[in-house]
This record gives structure tokens, sequence and C-alpha cells, in this order.
């Protein structure tokens, strides 16, 4: 299949949970997140879920993160870059151009600072290829990440057999879902 195909599949897949199941599910994918080794890292890159088109409930993450006294970077879209805005808690929120909520005055924070990143995704295969929306904002931000940097996939999906994959696309180190934490490296 092609990666459009597969990206068509789970959007329908991830279409047909009721939002009470992705609560429940967000919920029990953060409780495996906060007992993994990543949340002793102290800078983390998290996204914002978009709850309408049946994402990962971020904001579950966020607040873990924040009650730890975690810095909670999220992003910006700006022409074809990711800007790493300092998220805080009384940040003031707006819907860009896609309906994804950022924050509405970036204080932009160096992505050298940066130690994990939750990658958003509609599914990735056993090797950790992910597959997106397609518009390469986040291989392009990865791209530019310290080595070290732990590129961690949410997602409410086991993986699947193979995503087709690009000389550009970044793998995932690990992913975690509902059912638990799968490491790829």
């Amino acid at each position: 299949m092609t990666k459009k195909q597969i990206r068509n599949e789970f959007q329908l897949k991830r279409n047909e949970f009721t939002s009470l199941e992705i609560h429940e599910m967000s919920k029990m994918l953060n409780q495996h997140f906060i007992s993994s080794k990543w949340f002793q890292k102290e800078v983390f890159h998290v996204y914002i879920g978009v709850l309408n088109l049946r994402e990962i409930d971020t904001s579950i993450i966020i607040e873990s993160l924040w009650h730890a006294e975690k810095t909670v970077i999220t992003p910006k879209m700006k022409a074809k870059e990711l800007l790493s805005c300092h998220y805080h808690y009384d940040s003031e929120l707006e819907r860009n151009s896609w309906g994804i909520l950022e924050p509405r005055v970036c204080e932009e924070l160096p992505i050298s600072s940066i130690d994990i990143v939750l990658v958003p995704m509609l599914i990735c295969d056993v090797l950790g290829n992910r597959i997106g929306y397609g518009g390469g904002y986040y291989d392009r931000f990865m791209s530019e990440l310290r080595p070290d940097v732990q590129l961690i996939g949410i997602n409410f999906f086991q993986p699947i057999e193979h995503v087709p994959s690009e000389h550009y696309d970044i793998p995932l180190d690990a992913l975690i879902t509902p059912q638990g934490i799968i490491s790829f490296k």
C-alpha cells in the first residue's frame, strides 16, 4: 500500500473512536509515559493534539509534565518550519490556518535544549518508520535536533509490518501506545 492509502486507512480507524475512548486511551498512554525512563529528562517537545481529528489528548501529558516541573515546548508553524515555543500553563493559544492550537506569542527556546520529542503520527511500522499527515514538518524539525534526542511516537495503534519510507524520513526511537512501550533502537 502507498503512504496515502495507509494514511487514509488509519484516519478512518481513528475516526471510529468515541471521545470517551480517546480520553481513556490517552490517560493509559500517559501512565506508560510517566513511568518511563524518558520522564526523568527535563525538556519535552509536545504537540497539542487536535481532538476533533481524534488525536491523542496530549493535554494530559502536558499537565503531567507541568506537575513534575518540567519544561514544555510546543510547536508553532511558520512557513515550512516549526518554531519551538516555551509552553506555560497560562500561555494563550490560538488556532492556526490548519486548525491546530499554538501559542499566540512564541517565547522561542533553542532546539538544542530539547531532550525528548513526542512525535505525532497516524501509524508506524516495526522499524519505527512513521506516517504523519504528509507535510514533512516533523521530519525537517527532527533532522535539526541533537543526535541524542529521543524521538518517541505516541499513538493509539500498535505498529504495522511495513510503511513506505523515503531517504529523508527519520525513524522513531520508540513508540508509546495505551498498551505499553515498544523500543525500536
